[in-house]
């Protein structure tokens, strides 16, 4: 049976345009939060993001990652075995940021050595300096990483409240995130492979 031409060339398009989008969304990542950005662990479903290989483990093991995954699966009726794919989705990856990092890492030795230094050039009269931060993702603010700035702002209502709504956010997003997971073709065919 021959396909018709019209759909085989909108699908192309189609394909076409997702690819754009992710390779933009890439770039505006990178340009963001630096090249280290896909070397960071990360839950879609929960925006939990880190650095760390046991942290990423201890999430995925959490209680809180399972709530989400719960909230998921009472929204959108999805049976066990979609959320073992969901979940094995995740986990999935995390392998593939591994092995990614253990690739990398090899090259990163190479990589310090050419990097200019951030502060390179920098003089006293520029009156700038290096400091660390801590970001809080809930308020959208940066806190200097010192243990009584980050105490103060733990108990301030803009945080407590922030907290709140950001849970709320992520319960909604992570719903779409799902949805859009599972209509993604290529994770379509994986999910018929994983219920065989």
């Amino acid at each position: 049976t021959k396909t018709d031409p019209k759909n085989e060339e909108e699908e192309k398009r189609r394909i076409e345009a997702r690819r754009e989008k992710q390779r933009r969304r890439r770039e505006k990542n990178s340009e963001k939060y630096g090249d280290g950005y896909r070397m960071a662990f990360t839950c879609s479903f929960c925006k939990f993001r880190t650095f760390e290989e046991k942290d990423i483990e201890l999430h995925l093991e959490s209680s809180s990652h399972q709530e989400t995954l719960d909230h998921i699966q009472k929204q959108t009726k999805f049976d066990k075995v979609v959320m073992e794919f969901l979940h094995e989705c995740m986990v999935n990856k995390f392998k593939k940021t591994s092995i990614r990092k253990q690739q990398t890492n090899n090259q990163t030795e190479v990589v310090k050595i050419i990097e200019k230094d951030v502060m390179e050039g920098v003089t006293a009269d520029d009156h700038m300096m290096k400091v660390e931060t801590v970001h809080c993702s809930a308020c959208s603010v940066y806190i200097p990483a010192l243990h009584s700035s980050v105490q103060q702002h733990l108990k301030s209502p803009d945080h407590i409240k922030g907290k709140q709504a950001y849970k709320e956010q992520i319960k909604r997003e992570s719903v779409l995130t799902a949805t859009s997971i599972l209509n993604n073709p290529i994770v379509k065919a994986r999910y018929e492979r994983f219920v065989k």
